[in-house]
This record gives C-alpha cells, sequence and structure tokens, in this order.
C-alpha cells in the first residue's frame, strides 16, 4: 500500500524528495519554519505521548525497540509537568 501518490503520474509514488518539497512549501504557507517530515513525525509523538500515550503504544507508532529512542524524540511539557506534580506529589 502507498500513502502519497502523485498527481502528475497517477499512481505513481511520490519520490522523498518530492514529499519533502510539498512539507517544506506547506510550513511555509503555515509560517512553520523548517517544515520536514521528521519534524511532524516528531510533533506527533510528542503530542501524542503528552496528551497521555503510554510510552510503550508510542514505541509501537513510531517503530522504536527501544524506550530511550521515543523518549529523545519528544519534547517536555512544562505545564503538563507542572500539573502532574501537583496533581500527584501536592497536599
Amino acid at each position: 500500500m502507498v500513502l502519497f501518490v502523485s498527481i502528475k503520474a497517477l499512481y505513481e509514488r511520490l519520490t522523498k524528495t518530492e514529499i519533502e518539497d510539498i512539507m517544506r512549501r506547506t510550513g511555509k504557507c503555515a509560517g512553520v519554519q523548517k517544515a520536514h517530515p521528521h519534524r511532524f513525525r516528531r510533533t506527533s509523538l510528542t503530542n501524542a505521548i503528552n496528551r497521555g500515550m503510554p510510552l510503550q503504544e508510542a514505541m509501537l507508532m513510531a517503530g522504536h525497540a527501544k524506550p530511550e529512542t521515543t523518549i529523545r524524540y519528544c519534547t517536555v511539557d512544562q505545564a503538563g509537568v507542572k500539573y502532574h506534580h501537583q496533581k500527584y506529589l501536592s497536599e
């Protein structure tokens, strides 16, 4: 199964370069600097974990064998840290 196909050459796979170009142009229109597939991958993993997805499920989604790899992908949400600190450790 193919995720992205070309409209120029019907049902032909898009190349890596074509996907990167589409993401760069789309990002530029949206005001996102340095938009590329890997950035969207990192963002989706970060959002999933910050919204409560268990690390094991995020690992499977990303195809990672080690939790350390998934953790490196994610940016810590400081508001979430504060919320969980208050929820679990404050009296």
